[in-house]
């Protein structure tokens, strides 16, 4: 389980696709202790750390993984990483649990005074998982939803979230990976 705060900014140095996986290299954030077996959210999708090296690690995104999130559109040079939540860490964002329910694509980003609100398009199967002043996770980021329409949504970042996240490096027209949140789900499953 996660929680949306993002610690570091991974870049992947390596990547190869063998057997219909994709196999990533990552470099180790600095201070960070990493195990085999280890789980990390990556861009949202919580990886299982399969072999460590000095200075990076290494993951494996099988073919479920790469049709449901967007390394199967494109592999970036740079993720938005999370260690998994201890139960004595401090909860601040939400619940995350780092399976991606759907691929989004970015349609606007502006800028303001107020901060840069990016509109970001989704499944509409997805609609009733999205409400105003919701959590959603947006490659792995935790965000609140600010507007939601039938097949879209804004949120906005504030300049901590941009620098800290890979998130101020996209661009209109990119994918990115949708996490609704969990209480949402269960609320719908227990409610149909």
């Amino acid at each position: 389980m996660f929680t949306g705060i993002i610690k570091a900014k991974g870049h992947i140095i390596h990547s190869h696709k063998k057997g219909g996986s994709l196999f990533l290299d990552i470099k180790k954030p600095v201070g960070w202790k990493i195990a085999p077996g280890d789980s990390i959210a990556t861009d949202g999708v919580c990886l299982t750390v399969a072999h460590v090296a000095r200075t990076a690690y290494s993951c494996e995104l099988m073919p479920e993984t790469l049709a449901k999130t967007s390394f199967g559109q494109s592999v970036p040079a740079y993720v938005n990483l999370e260690q998994a939540l201890h139960v004595s860490d401090k909860l601040d964002g939400h619940f995350v649990l780092g399976h991606v329910d759907a691929i989004g694509t970015i349609k606007s980003i502006q800028s303001n005074s107020a901060g840069t609100v990016y509109v970001i398009s989704f499944p509409k199967k997805f609609n009733h998982l999205v409400v105003e002043k919701g959590s959603i996770t947006v490659d792995g980021v935790g965000l609140t939803v600010v507007d939601v329409a039938r097949d879209e949504f804004s949120v906005a970042l504030v300049s901590y979230t941009l620098t800290h996240t890979t998130l101020a490096d996209k661009s209109k027209r990119d994918f990115v990976n949708l996490e609704f949140d969990i209480l949402a789900k269960y609320i719908t499953k227990r409610l149909s």
